[in-house]
């Protein structure tokens, strides 16, 4: 899993496919990091890398290398990252009740 990947990922499930992006890729990275650090907290064992314990895994510099936590949790964080992005995207009704319901999700996934 990539920054990359989680992004467009993220961009399917908001509906932002299509160049200039509503949701820029630099906001999402950085909703990615905060997600990243919540799934650190809900799941403890996601802040190991190989046998050292971080306070919590940082993402790679570059948007194509490997995030250094498991595959499984990609949609987790993809999820996460779509409701940060409707939260802080609150504009209307529609908006706030996808936020909820990608946060419902990405948290059912967070174990």
């Amino acid at each position: 899993m990539t920054v990359e990947s989680i992004r467009n990922r993220v961009w399917q499930i908001l509906d932002d496919t299509k160049d200039p992006h509503r949701w820029d890729a630099v906001v999402l990275r950085g909703y990615l990091q905060e997600a990243v650090r919540r799934l650190n907290v809900r799941v403890p064992a996601t802040r190991y890398v190989g046998l050292a314990l971080l306070d919590y895994i940082e993402l790679p510099g570059a948007d194509d290398e490997t995030i250094s936590i498991d595959d499984r949790y990609a949609e987790a964080l993809s999820l996460y990252v779509a409701y940060l992005s409707y939260f802080n995207d609150a504009t209307d009704t529609v908006n706030s009740e996808r936020a909820a319901a990608c946060l419902t999700r990405a948290e059912g996934l967070m174990v």
